[in-house]
């Protein structure tokens, strides 16, 4: 019986996957400490994330979520690092996005308390803004 040679090209070496595998918090780091060394690639994604970040983690839970269900789904004895891959992508991702509406709920409630404010001092100074709020908003 003869063996067929594998297809050049068939996908990545072992080598290849180890380099990556041990490598990539090297580079993570070179590109923390140089921005202007970081791939194109690189600083789009960072700044899609900084325009995008609600959209990013939402993004971040799907795929987490993806892991996890194929993980599952395809023998889940083999696919097991997958699946966990998955739970820390949704937990992460997850966590970032609770903390950016919390940042968004708590912005919104300091306007609100901002106007409160204004209306009280308005009031102490005797001004038609301070009783019925329906003026403009003062400068603070």
């Amino acid at each position: 019986m003869r063996s067929v040679p594998p297809a050049s090209g068939s996908g990545p070496s072992t080598g290849a996957i180890l380099l990556f595998l041990f490598a990539w918090p090297f580079f993570v780091l070179y590109w923390w400490a140089n921005p202007d060394a970081r791939p194109q690639w690189v600083r789009q994604l960072i700044e899609l994330v900084k325009t995008f970040p609600k959209l990013s983690a939402g993004i971040g839970i799907a795929v987490g979520l993806g892991l996890v269900i194929g993980g599952l789904a395809n023998n889940p004895s083999e696919n097991f690092p997958a699946s966990i891959a998955g739970v820390v992508a949704v937990a992460v991702c997850g966590g970032l996005l609770w903390w950016q509406l919390a940042r968004e709920r708590a912005a919104a409630a300091a306007q609100i308390a901002a106007r409160a404010d204004a209306q009280h001092a308005a009031y102490l100074r005797g001004e038609d803004f301070g009783i019925y709020g329906t003026n403009d908003l003062p400068e603070l």
